[in-house]
């Protein structure tokens, strides 16, 4: 005998259970080919953000002046273009206003910021454009209306170049292009206005005169932008701009931010980090359950050929040769996995980059495919069936042959657990007891169909659980805003108005067609603080003050009470945990005290915790209006919610409040509801996508066990029809079988699928998305498809084989027992 005929041999062996060679191959293939996608995806977006952002020129420093304040262009342009490192200096004119994208019967009004960019020489040359439909600017669009509208805003709204645009003040802009800037790429709450994202804030770029001619401020700009020389030292040239403001700009306030320190940029690279840890969980569990059920499913096949084993070496054949013939079949396996999952790993790569570039619109995407990562990968997916074989095989080898041929009830010596049987009896006939007494005469076998099938349902439930958590923390926060009043307008006005002043009764005057517009309006204060936990850590609070005695709309609390005009704020379950506080205690933090009429300082306050509301959302706190004098502001207001009178609906009051002075942001609270589904979405689209693979992974793992699991038991199966058993009753005894084995798999599974979810986020999401509270959920729509898999395919595999047992030979399968 030579290596050939053992090549030969084992070809053989994969044709003859070429299914089930293929389905092990395939459930490789997945664990490889996710975890070659997902392994990488730090590096393949930092790659992407890396070049993106220095094909934009993002700024490398940016200096925002305080809000209300302007200076001339060319005068800041002179003053600091000789600063030592500046390569390159910008100014940019930053005015909210809000936009009416109306189409088609579809009312499209929502607050957005207008940016005046310089466009002289082909500008701008420091954050540039990213156009992706349409035109760009050029420097003769300077002083016309053409706009180009942020790209996410648009996608999300359906909005194409061409469409009617307006501004307030009845202002028609002229859309030639969707883009983005690169500060701009994404939006969070903060840096558009009070949980706004990018589908309820637009933010639109023109020629910096245009602008100043709009908001009338001729030659005014409020915001400057800076390339340095490479190699300068960005500390020192804050230090010399500060120096040169403070020398010719004395009454100017402002601010200066490194690149590194822009909220959006800092996102997008701390996401990119932050993700791949729990991508690499994800890839983990897949190539681990892979590894595993590959493991279990190769080695029965091994153990199935237990017999000609010991044949072979009652024959006189050496050892490892007769070792040979099963490795050889595990290489085989190993060889079609690895293709199949290089395969794998560019459709889930492929698949990985669409979902990123919607979320992402970057003019630069790299290559996802890793090389080293997908032969990390194979080489685990190599070495498994290799090792799951060699295990089976050394017991096989080391036996005398005597006790290697034997089969069936002559292996399990004793009989296993079946005589537990005894202390369980079972009504009916032997047969129908027989299936029980299968699962306990073969204790170990059993065992590893169960974890075969444990192993299929925990990645199921636990992916398909994540999803679940994930979505039920957007019920949560939606119903927490619109349980009840659905149907209420938050205006944020733009600046602190007394309450008795003109302006807010203006606004609660409004009508239409001589009739009232809103049914109610309640007048309240939107602070923004910092939590200061015990370590002197800060985060942000976000406080909304409102009078308990008239708001209809008030936060639902999980313990506690509402605020009732005495001092004390409710806080959310997430601050409490985080804060390490309860009801009755008290909370440290820092609030803005107003010490003149654009002048405010931040002091920390302590302030007891009257009640805990159910928004997971950790910023969101509520006080008492009366509790405006703690930051000096009492009688003022800067927010009022609208309620809708009788037949006016919300599209109606969102058009009306378009037209009015002072008003910066007109939000349905159903816009805020939807910021949560926003804030987590591209977990829950990649999710989507891998709880599809997981389904498919399930069931080629619980319908190869139980395929192994009958194809053991042909020889029992002949044994029966030979004694006048008919096929029907074989079938059902099989299939009673396999649920038993199939519901202790399921439930084995579900309990490993909520361990890991817990582990997951306790461990990882915890950190990633820090100011969300999530409570563990499975729904039972999973559990359903759990129990489907792991209980019905399992239960039915049986039937498969149905024709199989119709065209067996009875004599020729019987006679192993020569």
């Amino acid at each position: 005998m030579n290596l050939k005929f053992w090549l030969k041999w084992s070809y053989r062996d994969a044709r003859e259970r070429w299914l089930q060679v293929l389905a092990i191959a395939v459930i490789l293939a997945l664990g490889t080919g996710v975890y070659s996608a997902f392994g990488k995806q730090k590096e393949w977006r930092i790659e992407s953000l890396d070049k993106s952002m220095a094909m934009l020129a993002m700024y490398d420093l940016q200096l925002e002046l305080t809000e209300g304040s302007y200076l001339e262009s060319a005068a800041l342009e002179s003053a600091l273009a000789d600063v030592e490192g500046v390569r390159v200096v910008e100014t940019r004119l930053l005015v909210p206003t809000l936009v009416d994208a109306s189409k088609e019967g579809e009312t499209i009004l929502y607050p957005g910021r207008l940016i005046g960019v310089d466009l002289s020489d082909g500008g701008p040359h420091i954050s540039r454009l990213n156009i992706t439909e349409g035109s760009g600017l050029t420097e003769a669009d300077a002083g016309t209306n053409k706009v180009i509208m942020d790209y996410l805003f648009t996608n999300y709204r359906k909005l194409s170049p061409g469409d009617s645009v307006k501004i307030a003040g009845d202002i028609e802009l002229d859309f030639v292009g969707r883009g983005q800037i690169p500060e701009n790429m994404m939006i969070i709450p903060g840096t558009g206005g009070f949980m706004e994202n990018e589908n309820t804030f637009a933010v639109m770029y023109m020629s910096r005169d245009t602008v100043q001619q709009i908001s009338g401020r001729e030659g005014l700009i409020n915001n400057a932008v800076f390339l340095l020389d490479k190699g300068a030292d960005p500390d020192a040239v804050i230090h010399d701009i500060k120096q040169v403001m403070a020398a010719q700009f004395a009454d100017t306030g402002f601010n200066l931010t490194k690149k590194e320190d822009d909220q959006v940029y800092n996102a997008m690279y701390t996401d990119a980090r932050g993700d791949q840890r729990f991508w690499n969980i994800v890839a983990g569990l897949f190539l681990i359950g892979a590894a595993m059920a590959t493991f279990n499913l190769a080695g029965r096949i091994v153990e199935s050929q237990r017999r000609q084993i010991g044949i072979g070496m009652a024959l006189g054949i050496k050892r490892h040769w007769l070792a040979l013939r099963p490795i050889l079949l595990g290489l085989q396996i190993a060889a079609v996995g690895t293709i199949l999952g290089l395969g794998f790993s560019y459709l889930f790569g492929q698949a990985l980059l669409g979902i990123f570039k919607d979320f992402y619109p970057l003019p630069y995407w790299g290559r996802l495919f890793y090389i080293e990562s997908y032969l990390r990968a194979s080489v685990l997916g190599v070495m498994v069936p290799i090792i799951a074989t060699l295990f089976p095989v050394w017991r096989a080898v080391r036996v005398q042959p005597v006790d290697a041929i034997q089969t069936g009830y002559l292996v399990a010596k004793g009989g296993g657990l079946s005589y537990l049987m005894e202390y369980v009896p079972l009504p009916g006939k032997s047969y129908m007891q027989m299936p029980f007494r299968n699962i306990l005469r073969s204790p170990w076998r059993s065992l590893m169909t169960i974890l075969g099938v444990s192993i299929a349902i925990m990645l199921l439930v636990a992916m398909a659980g994540l999803l679940d958590t994930f979505n039920r923390t957007i019920l949560r926060g939606s119903s927490f805003y619109t349980e009840s009043y659905p149907d209420r307008l938050d205006v944020v006005l733009d600046n602190f108005y007394p309450i008795t002043s003109q302006h807010i009764s203006d606004l609660q005057q409004l009508e239409q067609d001589g009739r009232p517009l809103f049914s109610k309006v309640d007048i309240g204060l939107v602070i923004a603080g910092e939590y200061v936990n015990s370590d002197d850590e800060e985060m942000l609070a976000v406080i909304g003050l409102y009078d308990p005695t008239t708001a209809l709309w008030q936060p639902t609390l999980e313990e506690g009470n509402l605020p009732d005009g005495e001092r004390g704020i409710v806080i959310s379950e997430k601050a409490a945990q985080d804060l390490g506080v309860e009801v009755g205690e008290t909370v440290r933090i820092s609030l803005p005290v107003r010490e003149g009429l654009l002048s405010y300082r931040m002091e920390e306050m302590d302030i007891p915790v009257i009640g805990i509301h159910d928004n997971p959302l950790r910023m969101q706190a509520y006080m008492s209006m009366n509790q405006a004098e703690l930051m000096n502001m009492a009688g003022l207001a800067n927010t009022v919610t609208l309620y809708p009178a009788e037949g006016v609906t919300t599209a109606q009051m969102r058009r009306v409040m378009f037209a009015q002075p002072g008003v910066v942001s007109v939000q349905a609270v159903k816009d805020i509801a939807q910021s949560f589904e926003e804030s987590i979405e591209i977990f829950n689209t990649v999710l989507v996508m891998i709880q599809g693979v997981v389904v498919l992974l399930a069931f080629l793992i619980a319908f190869n066990s139980t395929t192994i699991n009958v194809d053991e038991r042909m020889r029992e199966i002949a044994t029966m029809f030979a004694f006048g058993l008919r096929i029907r009753t074989v079938t059902r005894m099989q299939v009673v079988e396999n649920i038993v084995t199939g519901l202790f798999g399921t439930i084995l599974g579900v309990v490993f699928g909520y361990m890991v979810i817990v582990w997951m986020m306790e461990s990882q999401i915890k950190d990633m998305v820090p100011d969300i509270q999530f409570n563990v959920y499975i729904a039972s729509g999973t559990l359903l498809t759990a129990a489907v898999l792991g209980i019905l395919v399992v239960g039915l595999t049986p039937l498969l084989s149905i024709r199989k047992m119709l065209r067996m030979d009875i004599p020729s399968t019987l006679r192993v027992m020569e």
